[in-house]
């Protein structure tokens, strides 16, 4: 799917089936809401979905949750992000 694999594994956590990314990926689960969920909040959960399967990945392959990856090949760090200051001029 993706040229920087680099022999590693691809996972999506969807809110829905989807068997056409199901077949690309090596990890699918669904998170399945009902009609009364406010969807705002479904982001949050995957993010909170995301680390605690990295922290127990992480401690499954004996690696430290703090620095999983010495060699940089996982960095916790955003690099070549530009952060401009915020002006709002239309705020009343």
């Amino acid at each position: 799917m993706s040229g920087q694999r680099a022999g590693n594994k691809i996972m999506v956590v969807d809110t829905r089936h989807d068997s056409q990314i199901k077949d690309l990926v090596d990890v699918y689960e669904v998170i399945e809401y009902n009609e009364t969920m406010n969807m705002d909040l479904v982001g949050l959960n995957m993010v909170m979905y995301a680390q605690i399967f990295s922290l127990y990945q992480s401690i499954k392959l004996n690696k430290s949750p703090d620095n999983p990856w010495p060699s940089g090949l996982v960095n916790r760090v955003v690099q070549g992000v530009i952060i401009y200051p915020y002006h709002n001029g239309g705020a009343k």
